[in-house]
């Protein structure tokens, strides 16, 4: 008796479980969409990917998807739009029972700022991934300039890496020297903007003082910087640091010090 109640009671389940399902497919044959969100992910309230325009990107690709039978938008498909656009890392899209498409962007976080010798620039993020300007909002990071004429033809650094034709840029350096910065504390707090000389030797302009540290090329950049910190840590409360027009750090184990002309 007991044995044929719970069996009775499983086939009752079962079957309730098969006519929801059935249900829940037949409703989502016939749902049609109804709205679209997107929501962007981003670091310091400052957005370089706009949800006006990924909406744009996506009707231009796919149509209105208001309107349109859910069977027939594919996720796959919006994801790959909105992974196109270059100040996107990642993103996902899904779809609900009540007839929404949800979008979810993860926008690349800038690392520095490239600015050419014609005023032209772009963003890198700690990946290499290049990153347009954007006419509404700055990122306060440290901006790299100088004999600089980058126009790359890849969208991502690894990229020009792999291309002899196209790796002819400092941009591999660049993104050296930006992540060893951001990764450093002190540099951080230190670090104001770089200037590259037509000889590729990177120059640091500090926040404090008025003077330039001459970093040159950007090999062995761990034992400069780690010169430097030296340097900073022995100097800077017994001596006034504007007395020096350049601080190099290009010669082996010392830092050569050139006083301004008129101290």
């Amino acid at each position: 008796m007991k044995r044929g109640l719970v069996i009775g009671t499983w086939v009752l389940i079962i079957a309730a479980a098969m006519v929801l399902l059935g249900f829940v497919r037949a409703s989502n044959q016939e749902s049609i969409c109804w709205k679209l969100d997107i929501d962007i992910s981003h670091q310091d309230q400052v957005l370089f990917v706009s949800e006006t325009l990924l909406r744009q990107q996506i009707a231009e690709q796919m149509g209105t998807l208001e309107g349109t039978a859910m069977t027939s938008i594919q996720s796959e498909g919006i994801r790959q739009i909105v992974l196109n656009n270059p100040g996107v890392s990642d993103a996902i899209v899904h779809k609900t029972l009540d007839g929404r498409v949800h979008v979810e962007a993860h926008q690349r976080a800038p690392l520095c700022r490239i600015m050419n010798a014609d005023g032209s620039g772009f963003y890198l993020d700690k990946e290499g991934w290049i990153i347009p300007l954007s006419s509404r909002y700055t990122a306060h990071v440290p901006v790299f300039l100088g004999a600089l004429h980058e126009s790359p033809k890849a969208l991502c650094v690894e990229q020009l890496e792999r291309d002899e034709q196209l790796d002819q840029t400092y941009l591999d350096e660049i993104l050296k020297v930006a992540n060893y910065v951001q990764e450093n504390e002190f540099l951080s707090a230190l670090a104001d903007h770089f200037w590259i000389g037509k000889n590729g030797d990177f120059v640091m302009i500090p926040r404090i003082g008025d003077h330039e540290i001459v970093i040159g090329e950007v090999t062995d950049l761990n034992k400069k910087m780690k010169k430097l910190e030296a340097f900073y840590s022995k100097t800077v409360n017994k001596t006034n640091l504007n007395k020096y027009q350049t601080i190099n750090l290009k010669f082996r184990d010392q830092v050569v010090c050139t006083r301004k002309p008129w101290q």
